[in-house]
């Protein structure tokens, strides 16, 4: 049984013929519910570190990631507080 076989969610045919794939194909591929784009972003940042076109160092862009999904635990925290 292959790796693939044993966990599915983790692995993904790329869409029709497609042999390249950038990030918003990546989250199409592995959706996330996510209203405050937070977890996209963060996404985005830690999938090419340091070689996006910004000029920002691997340091910059791992802090980036971090503090935007501070960012969402603040933000989701007060939403689920309310919801208790």
């Amino acid at each position: 049984m292959s790796m693939a076989d044993k966990y599915p969610k983790y692995y993904k045919r790329t869409p029709g013929d497609t042999t390249v794939l950038d990030t918003y194909a990546v989250n199409m591929m592995f959706p996330v519910d996510d209203p405050t784009g937070c977890i996209l972003h963060a996404r985005k940042k830690l999938l090419v570190p340091g070689t996006r076109t910004g000029g920002k160092s691997l340091r910059d862009d791992i802090k980036e990631a971090r503090d935007t999904l501070t960012r969402y635990l603040e933000l989701t925290e007060a939403k689920a507080g309310s919801e208790a």
